[in-house]
């Protein structure tokens, strides 16, 4: 029997607390904190050895405080690490910025490369760490269909606008072309390591959490498969027990006046449907019932005979395949139910045969429907659902229909029961 307990929500079950995720998350947030402060702190130590022109320092204390700036909002936004979009235009003015200070920085990596000094790449660090960060605020997820090419083209973009502006001052600074070449190349290797490094941390981290939200949404959906498995297999065994004790029922209010002891065989028989349907709601709920065409084609006949139906069975029930005998036997399980519940009918007939590779049970009502039963909203209810469903998945069909001579129900099933599902 299915568990009773709620389930969450697959968005709620991917936060960072849950088993397995949280160390992830935890990693990933001091990745993240480790190169923010490689990719400030380096940067400001060489400002603080290296002479530099006041503009310079000032453009290069900018550039690092804003890629600081954006490193501290994007750990802000942790543990969750999908950063929520800034609005618009300060969104805008923070890219343009980025763009420029990063034009900016690289051409004081020149200025200090042209003195001689032979670690100015480092001050690329912070122009990668802030294209990093500003495509993080701009993409919550990198995992989106429309943002899987913008990371690559924003980096690379601003690879080469770094590296040709550096290779711009580094010509007219008379640096030997040989060097310029090699530097340019080398700053343009830092933007990339520096802007990927981040950016593959918050990559890894959103598939984990994508995997970990669809395995559990997979549980909830398998859990709610099997409720509704269940809810299906309660309506068809209480409600055809259900409705032939009603029916028993009617037939022993009316024979009471007249022939008391038959009135009293059909009371018993209430009793012995009763005791019936509560041993099949037991085995329904312990998952241990199983039904076979045969003894639900004999139940449905002593059904119907004992409400007045003369029924007729063309056909051979032994020859239905074993693994049909489910599907089929609840096929005329609903049908006989259909037939007391919406019919006047007197009649009944049940066809059981073959029709190319299929095996096919029809149950043809000859009517006419009882005049408080809407046939077209009741007969096709939750029961007929439920069976379609059921056939569905063995690979099989059914076909209600209403004709001039009454009411039609059919269920098909290949005659290889692995025909149709492997298809």
């Amino acid at each position: 029997m299915p568990a009773g307990g709620s389930t969450r929500s697959g968005q709620d079950a991917a936060t960072p607390g849950e088993p397995g995720l949280g160390p992830l998350t935890a990693y990933t947030w001091l990745s993240l904190l480790a190169v923010g402060l490689i990719s400030v702190s380096f940067p400001l130590g060489e400002l603080v050895t290296v002479a530099l022109p006041p503009g310079w320092t000032v453009f290069a204390i900018a550039t690092t405080l804003l890629a600081g700036y954006l490193q501290v909002d994007l750990l802000r936004r942790a543990p969750g690490l999908r950063a929520t979009p800034l609005p618009d235009h300060p969104h805008r003015l923070l890219c343009a910025l980025a763009v420029v200070l990063g034009l900016v920085a690289s051409l004081v990596l020149w200025a200090v490369a042209g003195t001689g000094h032979r670690v100015g790449w480092l001050y690329a660090m912070p122009f990668g760490a802030l294209v990093a960060a500003v495509l993080v605020h701009r993409t919550p997820s990198l995992l989106e269909p429309d943002a899987s090419h913008r990371p690559a083209a924003l980096v690379a973009g601003a690879s080469v606008v770094g590296t040709a502006a550096a290779a711009l001052v580094g010509y007219r600074a008379d640096v030997p072309h040989a060097d310029v070449t090699v530097r340019a190349l080398y700053g343009a290797a830092v933007v990339v390591a520096a802007a990927t490094l981040q950016l593959g941390q918050v990559w890894v981290w959103q598939v984990m959490q994508a995997l970990h939200v669809a395995r559990v949404r997979a549980a909830d959906l398998a859990l709610t498969n099997e409720r509704m498995r269940f809810a299906a297999e309660l309506h068809d065994v209480q409600g055809h027990h259900l409705q032939v004790i009603v029916v028993t029922a009617e037939l022993a209010e009316q024979l009471v006046p007249r022939d008391p002891q038959a009135a009293v065989r059909h009371l018993q028989r209430i009793r012995s449907l009763a005791v019936t349907a509560l041993e099949d709601t037991r085995a329904v709920a312990y998952a241990y019932r199983r039904t076979s065409f045969t003894a639900e084609l004999d139940n449905g006949v002593a059904v119907l005979r004992a409400a007045g139906v003369d029924v007729h069975v063309h056909g051979e029930p032994d020859l239905l395949p074993p693994e049909h005998g489910s599907a089929m036997g609840h096929l005329v399980r609903e049908a006989t139910t259909n037939h007391l519940r919406h019919s006047d009918a007197r009649e009944c007939t049940i066809e059981i045969g073959h029709v190319g590779t299929d095996v096919v049970v029809t149950v043809r009502d000859p009517g006419p429907a009882r005049a408080s039963s809407v046939v077209r909203d009741t007969r096709r209810g939750q029961g007929l659902a439920g069976l379609a469903d059921r056939f569905a998945a063995a690979g099989g069909t059914i076909e209600a229909r209403d004709t001039e001579h009454g009411f039609v129900l059919t269920g098909r099933l290949p005659r290889d029961a692995t025909a149709r599902r492997g298809t």
